[in-house]
């Protein structure tokens, strides 16, 4: 007897296995690329937790805690009792846990990055134009390297969200009663691009201080990262003199090349008003891209192929998507060029840092 069973788990072991590895999901999370389009705190941290990840993706399936037993999964009621508070398993009357964020397999995050692909070079041959209009603009000022930054942290990763909102087809993230932890979409695509970016924004009424940031770039802008403090001075600086006059801060930043020996700012200044050409021809480009979105968008398809919950959730996850492609077009056409602290960050001196950075104001 003992024999059978052990026969009977190892045969129900192996199917198990073999059902992972055609989907091709990465049991190590961080192997994945792990996208939170949210305000609050970012779900990954509860995700790394103990053995979280493998209880989401064994929950893609629903399951009762009788089937959850008979895997031999190590577990505890309060993980679960966690993993539903954060929004990140839901379960039902009949008390079948299910995952409530998107887990995409390797096969569905490739056909969403084709689908994704196809969307972007159509959408990047609309938005050209206006994109070498930016271009002459900011040579003409003597800032035609921010152009990357300007697009990506400004634009396209930036304007096109509020855009979107505003049209109503993006949901607003807010925390709430219901969502206390974090508000907005989660998901997981495998595997990871090669390169992504960020950017970390400081702002105090009305004025903001966009910084552009790849994870291979950071050593060349340690500064930007753990001196937090003097960029709020900057900040103040900006808002009230518009210049810089803080001793520490002019001395433990000037070598990045975002303002001159006077303390004034030679980074891009974009006065978000119908005088400031950086600002109405970034409008022009967003107007642009959202219209293709609403006209192009095929989300009956995405829904059914993806079970991507509602529209909403639908044009994030893609629209995330064609962000990266967009700006690979625009670099791949040499359009663009990234910043040579994204090309080569370890020949990237602090001077090459100002590129990128962005100043705005309301």
């Amino acid at each position: 007897m003992d024999k059978i069973k052990l026969k009977i788990k190892l045969s129900f072991l192996i199917a198990v296995i073999l059902c992972t590895a055609s989907n091709a999901q990465n049991v190590v999370y961080k192997l994945n690329e792990n996208i939170c389009y949210c305000t609050g705190n970012t779900p990954s941290s509860i995700i790394k937790l103990d053995n979280n990840w493998e209880l989401l993706l064994l929950f893609r399936q629903p399951k009762n805690i009788v089937q959850l037993d008979s895997l031999g999964i190590e577990y505890t009621n309060s993980q679960l009792k966690l993993l539903q508070q954060w929004s990140l398993v839901k379960k039902d009357k009949k008390d079948f846990f299910q995952t409530s964020v998107v887990i995409l397999d390797s096969v569905k995050s490739k056909n969403l990055r084709i689908h994704s692909e196809e969307l972007s070079r159509q959408l990047t041959n609309e938005i050209k134009p206006k994109i070498l209009e930016l271009k002459s603009h900011l040579k003409g000022i003597k800032r035609e390297k921010n152009i990357y930054s300007i697009l990506f942290s400004y634009v396209i990763d930036g304007m096109v969200w509020d855009d979107l909102k505003k049209e109503g087809l993006v949901n607003s993230r807010e925390i709430s009663l219901d969502n206390p932890f974090w508000d907005g979409e989660f998901w997981t695509l495998y595997p990871k691009r090669d390169f992504y970016c960020g950017t970390n924004s400081i702002s105090d009424k009305g004025y903001s201080i966009k910084i552009n940031w790849s994870e291979e770039a950071i050593p060349k802008m340690i500064p930007f990262v753990s001196r937090f403090d003097l960029q709020e001075r900057i900040l103040n600086d900006f808002i009230e003199n518009e210049k810089l006059v803080d001793k520490e801060a002019f001395a433990e930043f000037k070598k990045y090349n975002f303002f001159d020996n006077e303390g004034y700012f030679t980074a891009p200044i974009i006065e978000e008003n119908k005088q400031n050409k950086i600002y109405t021809i970034s409008q022009g480009i967003s107007a642009n891209i959202k219209s293709f979105i609403k006209s192009n968008i095929d989300l009956e398809m995405l829904l059914n192929n993806y079970d991507f919950k509602d529209n909403s959730q639908a044009i994030v996850i893609l629209y995330h998507e064609m962000i990266w492609d967009i700006m690979n077009n625009l670099v791949d056409e040499k359009i663009i060029e990234k910043p040579i602290a994204f090309i080569n960050p370890k020949q990237t001196k602090p001077a090459d840092i100002g590129d990128l950075i962005i100043l705005v104001k309301e």
